[in-house]
Order: structure tokens, then C-alpha cells, then sequence
């Protein structure tokens, strides 16, 4: 008797066993509703104007530089309106942006003014004296839904009113390119890095 009871009791210990492991997995088992996750990339996004007005008031109405036109067979204290203007996009990320700015010490060599330079909210990135070179907006632009019209780099072109000689043909080509970098997740001096490579190959593009 005493051994039929131990194994029965055996036997219902082992079923019990049975039971708790048979709901044990039945929970471990089970599922719930998908928590749904959805991960976007942010985006920067700008534009580089160059326009003949005066002002930034009615910006877009104002008419961009001709390259066929403006600034041809310039005289002496003749001064002509050109603006070089980044603007970051409505509902573009955190940035930073940069510019480049090459051609303009060989058009002042050659008895020209560039006119309204800026050096307070494009502040440049070496020590040098030269004009050429990469030009860092003062601070972070932050996000906003509507455009954001930065200053310009500069302002106008002067032939300089006390230019002896003259000088027939082309005296110079100035060029601006814009880079805007994401700030979030990036330190400065490495936004100034990949910016560099960007405005560098847009200046110098490769030639297959």
C-alpha cells in the first residue's frame, strides 16, 4: 500500500509538473499587439541665390545675376549689386552652413572692391588675409517651417574709382558655393571637415 501510494503520488506530482510547465509555455507563448515604431531621417536642404537688388525685401522678385550681362565692360567707380544669398528651407534640420568663396583677390588685384563684406555673420575658417576661402555662417541655424533668408556674403562689386589703365577683358571671376551640414550628432570641426570636401568638389569638379 505504502508503495502504490508513493507512486501514485509520484505520478501526480510528475502531472502537476506536467500541467505548470503545459501553462508555463502556453504564456510564454502568447503575443501582443505590434508597438509600431516608425524611424524618419531628417533632412537639409538650401539654396544659393545670387541677385542684383539692394535689399532682402521681396527677395524672390528681385532678378538674379546674369553672368552674360552684369558686371560687363565695368568703368572706373562703376559699382554693380550682387549678393550671394543662402537660404536654408522651410523644415530643414539643425545646420550648419558654410560658404566658399573664390576669384575675389584676384579681382581685387586687378583694381576691384568687393563691397559690403560681412565678416560678422560669416566668419572665416583660417587665419589668412585672403578674401578667398570657407566662410562659416556665426551660429547654428535652427529648424523653422519657413524659409530662413541668412545675410549676405557680400554685397556689391566696385571697379575702384582710381583704376589707372585699363583693362580689357575678363579682370577676374568671383565664385560662391554653399554646404549645409546636420548639427545634431556632429561636433563643429567635423561639419567643417565634410563641408570642406563638399564646397572643394563643387569648385573643383571632377573631370572624366
Amino acid at each position: 500500500m505504502k508503495k502504490k501510494s508513493l507512486i501514485t503520488m509520484v505520478a501526480a506530482v510528475c502531472l502537476t509538473g506536467v500541467v505548470m510547465v503545459g501553462a508555463t509555455l502556453a504564456y510564454l507563448t502568447s503575443t501582443t499587439d505590434v508597438a509600431q515604431n516608425t524611424f524618419t531621417v531628417g533632412k537639409v536642404n538650401i539654396d544659393l541665390d545670387e541677385k542684383t537688388g539692394n535689399s532682402q525685401e521681396d527677395f524672390d522678385k528681385q532678378p538674379d545675376w546674369n553672368d552674360e550681362v552684369d558686371g560687363k565692360n565695368m568703368y572706373p567707380g562703376q559699382e554693380v549689386a550682387k549678393r550671394p544669398v543662402v537660404t536654408v528651407k522651410a523644415d530643414s534640420a539643425d545646420c550648419w552652413v558654410f560658404v566658399q568663396v573664390s576669384g575675389a583677390d584676384e579681382l581685387v588685384n586687378n583694381k576691384f572692391k568687393i563691397v559690403g563684406w560681412d565678416n560678422t555673420n560669416w566668419v572665416k575658417t583660417d587665419s589668412s588675409n585672403t578674401l578667398d576661402g570657407i566662410y562659416k555662417y556665426k551660429e547654428k541655424v535652427l529648424k523653422q517651417d519657413t524659409d530662413h533668408l541668412l545675410p549676405p556674403v557680400f554685397t556689391s562689386v566696385q571697379y575702384n574709382k582710381e583704376a589707372e589703365g585699363k583693362i580689357e577683358g575678363p579682370a577676374g571671376t568671383v565664385k560662391v558655393v554653399a554646404a549645409a551640414i546636420q548639427a545634431d550628432g556632429i561636433d563643429e570641426a567635423t561639419a567643417l571637415t565634410e563641408a570642406a570636401k563638399q564646397l572643394n568638389g563643387a569648385l573643383t569638379p571632377e573631370t572624366n
